[in-house]
């Protein structure tokens, strides 16, 4: 039975005519709390990008009606939940301004969000479809090209992970949505992570919450497909405490992300598969990948999206990198690798793709309703900062960068305290260099001179001195004594260099596999026990209390 429709000139101009109006609500229905006349230049300019690419690009010859209808479904319930975020407690006044200055009529918030919501349909499924119809295919690629290694791994690996996110959501909400007598701990219950404040406002599904500001300025819009996953299958399991299903299923979706990356950069080292598992062992062990998985946070799929854009350069070296656009949108920091993943042979070619990929970033900021942001900066600049070294010494700086890079493989016994008047989970005060953080160091530079022909250990040297330059010379976030929580953004450039060097040390396999095989076992006796205080921790102060 064939499920396609052949769409003719009639229906491709009706299409082109309705796919720039309805862009112009979606944009502002994304950027709903920003001020009205800033959302109204993005919305206009949102019109005019989507009218040219309709009359240039756009081409309907044929639609599958289930995929559309699959589309269709997803799209309404993804504006539902749009609307439950963006309407409360908003600046959703664009269209109540617009009528009431220029026609005096006056409407209230309901009927603003059924005429965002209705005219956003159109534009929204279009997105939707072209996801489906375009992205899903190569994500069954992926999952299908798994060889025997990989398959048990991310089997047993989900299979844990599952079965202990199951476990502690029963026990405690610190990890996802930290509640005491039913009101939400914003930040800083474990560490310095804001996972009260991102679950409760839910800014992986919520484009324009405060959190996506410039430093992660496509941050919603680049982690939307996870959240809409995951709302969608909480939706249907009554069976999940209730009120944190959502966060129960984003962290399992958070350990399938570990899995994906941890796999992707074994390929890139284009490891034998019966050396695979020693990498994927080491991942598994270190304390930001057990730390980051469970606990609610944007770097998983900041990670995410970093590794894929070295991944695609990997496989397609001479193809414009897109990818680079969902790296730098999700953090900006991660603008620095352009470089590394860029031919610098012709720089014809070198300076078109950069801006191709600029064009394309600048066009998802001002569809995706973020091009207020640019507006806001200077207002939020003080703020942006205020996490940077200040007043911080030298002696300080060394003293939290060493135990920061020691903190990528074993724990360091963190005390409990309060922050806003909350019980905390925090690093105690460092007051001396961690050996263990230098000799992991000067190991990490080492295995690059050792290794420097390997495409790998050159990404990942490169990453070790960025980690480098931002938390030790900028000195971001030491103020707040939080370095750990950067640990999973820069933690798979040191584990990547500590292996190779391990592997051209130890010549012989069963050395190298015992040596690994040793080196976890430390790692994870010391990190599991780290990680059973902060959970004792958790479920004293943060209890799980089921209705």
């Amino acid at each position: 039975m064939n499920n396609n429709i052949i769409l003719t000139k009639k229906m491709n101009v009706l299409l082109k005519t309705i796919m720039p109006i309805s862009a112009f609500f979606f944009t502002t229905l994304l950027s709903s709390r920003y001020l009205p006349k800033d959302i109204l230049v993005g919305s206009i300019l949102s019109f005019v990008c989507i009218l040219y690419l309709a009359i240039k690009k756009m081409d309907f010859k044929k639609v599958n009606v289930f995929k559309l209808l699959i589309a269709l479904y997803i799209c309404l319930f993804t504006i539902d939940e749009w609307l439950k975020y963006c309407l409360v407690d908003r600046n959703l006044s664009l269209i109540e301004t617009i009528l009431r200055h220029l026609f005096n009529i006056h409407i209230g918030s309901n009927l603003v969000s059924i005429i965002l919501g209705f005219c956003s349909i159109p534009f929204t499924v279009l997105l939707v479809y072209f996801f489906i119809d375009k992205v899903v295919p190569y994500i069954k690629k992926f999952f299908v090209s798994f060889s025997k290694i990989e398959k048990k791994y991310f089997l047993i690996f989900m299979a844990l992970a599952i079965f202990l996110t199951m476990a502690i959501s029963y026990f405690t909400t610190a990890f996802s949505k930290p509640t005491i007598n039913g009101n939400t701990v914003w930040y800083d219950v474990i560490y310095t992570t804001d996972s009260g404040a991102l679950s409760l406002h839910n800014t992986f599904l919520n484009v324009s919450y405060i959190e996506n500001d410039i430093r992660q300025p496509l941050f919603g819009i680049f982690a939307l497909p996870f959240a809409v996953a995951a709302q969608l299958i909480a939706s249907v399991c009554f069976f999940l405490p209730n009120g944190y299903a959502y966060e129960i299923i984003m962290t399992i979706i958070q350990f399938i992300l570990l899995s994906i990356i941890t796999i992707m950069i074994g390929r890139m080292l284009n490891l034998n598969e019966n050396k695979k598992i020693y990498l994927y062992l080491l991942f598994a062990c270190s304390f930001p990948y057990l730390l980051f998985g469970f606990v609610i946070e944007q770097y998983v799929i900041v990670l995410f999206y970093l590794i894929l854009a070295f991944y695609y350069h990997y496989n397609k070296p001479k193809k414009i990198n897109y990818f680079y656009v969902s790296a730098v949108g999700t953090l900006l920091t991660s603008g620095i690798i352009f470089p590394i993943i860029t031919k610098f042979k012709n720089i014809k070619k070198w300076v078109n793709s950069a801006f191709k990929c600029f064009l394309v970033f600048v066009l998802i900021v001002v569809v995706g309703g973020q091009l207020p942001q640019i507006f806001s900066f200077s207002k939020r600049l003080d703020f942006l900062t205020s996490t940077f070294s200040g007043n911080i010494t030298l002696n300080d700086k060394i003293y939290q960068f060493t135990h920061f890079v020691e903190n990528i493989f074993i724990a360091s016994p963190g005390s409990i305290g309060k922050v806003f008047g909350n019980p905390s989970y925090q690093l105690m005060t460092f007051n001396s260099i961690s050996i263990i953080g230098i000799v992991l160091l000067v190991a990490c530079f080492i295995s690059f001179i050792l290794n420097r022909k390997n495409k790998m250990a050159l990404i990942s040297i490169l990453w070790v001195c960025f980690s480098i330059i931002l938390l030790f010379i900028i000195g971001w976030g030491t103020t707040e004594n939080g370095l750990i929580l950067y640990g999973l953004y820069f933690a798979w450039a040191y584990l990547v260099l500590i292996y190779l060097l391990l592997e051209k040390l130890l010549k012989k396999d069963i050395i190298f596999k015992s040596a690994i095989i040793l080196i976890c076992i430390v790692m994870l006796v010391i990190n599991i026990n780290e990680f059973v205080q902060i959970l004792k921790f958790a479920v004293k102060y943060y209890p799980m209390v089921i209705n």
